[in-house]
């Protein structure tokens, strides 16, 4: 959450409320005519608003359409294009060249052969110590039939928000692995096994419930599984499919996309801009502000801003897991994202298999599998 005042007379539109404002138009023009009503509205409160220390980047999709094609100067500007563009401009730590990209979802799309290639190029894009990148695997983060099971509060009913139809999980089972860089493709949602009395672990204490939201990160694993350093972290709407993220065409000219999405990609460089802007600790409620000052003196002093995971302490509170000094030189301000299922995730082992939601579920003789409540699946 992040509150912003208002714009001052005559000041300048940031990127932000530039890109805000187009994805709205987008929305309005595609909007059936009884609501395009409020389109005035919306635009003049976007462009009311000063957006200079938005503290990410935003990441949407539109629909393409006839008459408005996802080409030319808009190729770059919807879906995994846009966070391709993105990450490109970024120059990130030599350590992070050959990284992995951790890619969590809840549903599966149909994905054709090739597709995850197409995005693993996009998210690992960027520069590294001059460099592009040289690797990265992608490992897909999917809850597993158990973990939706002995969930809570809802078992198998939780599985309800987990669109995975059995077509295209299948699909993205048979033609994914070795797709996405190599290695094992499906990884569970949390590392520990399920069953009837699970931990509520995890590294935020959400081990047992199920998400709904989505996130990417390129990460690197600290030793003794001390969580991880993160090059970049995207909380989104986007699951994996093309309809969200959007596909290549016409050799590459062209990317067709179906959905409306919207997500926030967050950088050391961007969080490093929203730390030296004077409006970094705005709150429309002073009395009960949304966030403390980050650095109440300015800009943090040398040293380049890092990216940690968070884990709970004794207290449970969220605290951000050291990460120590980076080789060649100090580090920089450490800041904690709460991503809430471990890195590295665990691929999956021995009986695992992807949640499936339009499947029965039994045991060895026939007989429906209970739940954590006493309840039974037999699938949408």
């Amino acid at each position: 959450m992040q509150d912003f005042p208002l714009k001052e007379p005559g000041a300048a539109a940031s990127p932000t409320e530039e890109y805000l404002a187009g994805y709205f138009d987008r929305v309005f023009a595609d909007a059936p005519g009884h609501a395009r009503a409020a389109r005035a509205d919306v635009l003049a409160a976007v462009r009311a608003a000063d957006w200079g220390a938005a503290r990410g980047h935003l990441v949407a999709t539109v629909p393409h359409t006839k008459d408005r094609p996802n080409r030319g100067p808009a190729l770059e500007k919807w879906g995994h294009m846009r966070l391709r563009s993105l990450l490109a401009r970024e120059e990130f730590p030599e350590r992070f060249r050959e990284a992995d990209v951790a890619c969590q979802f809840t549903s599966v799309g149909s994905i054709r052969a090739g597709y995850l290639e197409e995005l693993r190029e996009s998210f690992r894009a960027g520069r590294f110590g001059g460099a592009p990148s040289a690797g990265g695997r992608l490992r897909l983060v999917y809850p597993t039939a158990e973990e939706v099971r002995w969930s809570l509060p809802d078992g198998w009913a939780a599985g309800g928000s987990i669109p995975g139809g059995a077509g295209n999980v299948d699909k993205l089972t048979r033609i994914g692995e070795g797709g996405g860089g190599g290695g094992p493709l499906w990884h569970r949602w949390q590392a520990f096994a399920p069953g009837p009395r699970p931990a509520h672990g995890g590294p935020l204490g959400r081990g047992q419930a199920m998400p709904h939201l989505k996130a990417l990160s390129r990460y690197l694993a600290r030793p003794g599984g001390a969580g991880a350093e993160l090059a970049w972290f995207l909380l989104t709407s986007h699951n994996l499919s093309g309809a969200a993220w959007g596909w290549l065409q016409l050799k590459g000219t062209q990317l067709k996309t179906n959905h409306y999405e919207m997500g926030v990609l967050f950088t050391p460089a961007t969080e490093a801009a929203f730390r030296a802007h004077p409006h970094r600790a705005f709150s429309c409620t002073p009395a009960r502000p949304v966030t403390a000052d980050p650095c109440p003196g300015g800009a943090p002093p040398g040293g380049a801003v890092r990216f940690a995971t968070m884990t709970l302490d004794a207290a449970r509170n969220a605290v951000a897991q050291p990460l120590g000094a980076p080789a060649g030189g100090p580090g920089g301000p450490v800041v904690g994202l709460p991503v809430p299922f471990p890195l590295p995730p665990t691929p999956y082992a021995g009986p695992d298999e992807p949640w499936k939601w339009d499947v029965a579920y039994l045991d060895a003789d026939g007989s429906p599998l209970e739940d954590i409540r006493g309840r039974t699946w037999t699938g949408i």
